[in-house]
């Protein structure tokens, strides 16, 4: 028997890996309108039993969503450049 700290490796938790809101809800709403998950991937035409009111606010929230992560993918790029120069110029 061990502590969650003392086990080999470490011993965490789902909830303590949690991914961001964002990304949960795009995916849901993704499924929900029955588009290919990944950020980039074509939303379907709307289904003819779907109300034009209700299919655009899922869109619409999707692309709110959706512009979350990319500002989320672009800081952790610019991230990822910054550390790279830093290493660069300690050579």
């Amino acid at each position: 028997m061990a502590c969650r700290l003392c086990f080999p490796g470490g011993l965490t938790y789902r909830s303590q890996h949690t991914l961001n809101p964002a990304l949960i809800k795009a995916a849901k709403i993704r499924k929900r309108l029955g588009a290919a998950p990944g950020l980039l991937s074509a939303i379907p035409k709307r289904p003819p039993r779907w109300r034009r009111d209700y299919w655009a606010r899922y869109v619409r929230e999707l692309r709110m969503h959706e512009r979350v992560i990319s500002d989320m993918l672009d800081a952790t790029l610019r991230a990822v450049k910054r550390q790279r120069v830093r290493l660069d110029d300690g050579r």
